[in-house]
């Protein structure tokens, strides 16, 4: 109950617990830029308004544990090696982010899902096959970010779930699908290079 009310943001459980609901790589990642970090405008050129994005991220940051702390996206991912069990529920409420608007929540949701179906002692893919289903998607994402992190964790499953073959065949063709069809180009590179690198190890 605690976990799902943390990644729902129930108000009543957010606000009882001191655990995070944003991860730290995803305030380095996602926060917009400071003032000092600010692109120098040219004469006459308007300033960037702030997306919406960067507004939510910015009010999920107002708690120092958000850079520093522990947050409820490493100890949902560190549950699965000592009580698997207990991501029972918790697997469908981290996938049903992967849809969300807030682009903080569905990048951490892709990355966290992302760790635990490529972790080497996971089954949770192949139990959770709708869910699997459903990240494999976020291959499109309208958001760069999040199909860079798609690259890495597409190519960690490969390497460590490489036994299961149905599921990889999912996945090499996602991957596949961003070589060829990704429309920025350091994304298709990364890619290729992430695959040659599987291949040479």
């Amino acid at each position: 109950a605690l976990l799902n009310g943390l990644l729902t943001g129930d108000p009543n459980v957010v606000g009882r617990t001191s655990l995070s609901t944003v991860d730290a790589e995803a305030a380095a990642l996602l926060s917009p830029k400071t003032s000092s970090g600010k692109k120098k405008r040219k004469h006459g050129e308007k300033e960037e308004t702030p997306t919406l994005a960067a507004h939510t991220l910015a009010s999920h940051l107002t708690s120092k544990d958000a850079q520093n702390g522990a947050n409820v996206y490493s100890i949902s991912y560190e549950l699965h090696r000592i009580a698997p069990q207990i991501l029972t529920t918790v697997i469908g409420t981290v996938s049903t982010s992967l849809v969300n608007q807030d682009l903080t929540k569905r990048w951490q949701a892709t990355k966290l899902l992302g760790r635990l179906f490529g972790a080497r002692t996971s089954d949770i893919a192949g139990r959770f096959g709708p869910c699997f289903r459903e990240w494999l998607r976020r291959s499109y994402d309208p958001e760069s970010k999040v199909r860079e992190t798609m690259v890495k964790c597409l190519v960690n499953f490969l390497t460590t779930q490489y036994l299961q073959a149905d599921l990889c065949a999912d996945v090499n063709e996602a991957l596949s699908t961003i070589i060829l069809r990704d429309p920025i180009l350091d994304i298709r590179l990364l890619s290729i290079h992430q695959v040659c690198d599987l291949a040479h190890t």
